[in-house]
């Protein structure tokens, strides 16, 4: 669960807290590494026009933590999430699908753009995506 802010947090954990009544875990998906999802930080200013804004970080979380009086343990889990594609094709469908683009122009820039990207693994086409996930837990007070 990824928090957006202060208020959800409050408000998921105190709703946990009543649920369990004896600790609260928060899974958080960034342990501080800031690989790019799926090329979002090039991709989103060349075809939306816009910077990728990152969700909520492990820092941010645990401040959000810290405002409430709590001090979590936290344990770092890395991971993998690659996608991928059968051919050049379904990567375009999927990243047009995703960013919600259409046109050929957007198109022809992706084909462009992930054919230098993509990776070739076991006969398909992988964009690669390193994760870590902060589990954060703390005993009710």
């Amino acid at each position: 669960m990824e928090f957006i802010g202060i208020d959800v947090a409050k408000a998921q954990l105190e709703f946990a807290c009543r649920l369990t009544g004896e600790t609260g875990t928060v899974p958080n998906t960034d342990d501080g590494v800031r690989e790019d999802k799926f090329f979002f930080s090039e991709l989103y200013p060349a075809l939306l026009g816009r910077p990728y804004e990152h969700r909520c970080d492990t820092d941010d979380t645990l401040a959000g933590l810290a405002v409430l009086g709590i001090r979590p343990e936290v344990t770092v889990i890395a991971y993998r999430s690659d996608q991928p594609f059968d051919d050049l094709e379904e990567a375009c469908d999927f990243f047009m699908t995703y960013l919600g683009l259409d046109g050929t122009a957007p198109r022809a820039y992706l084909a462009g753009f992930l054919s230098e990207r993509l990776v070739s693994r076991a006969g398909a086409l992988i964009a690669p995506f390193r994760k870590a996930a902060a589990v954060i837990s703390w005993a009710a007070g």
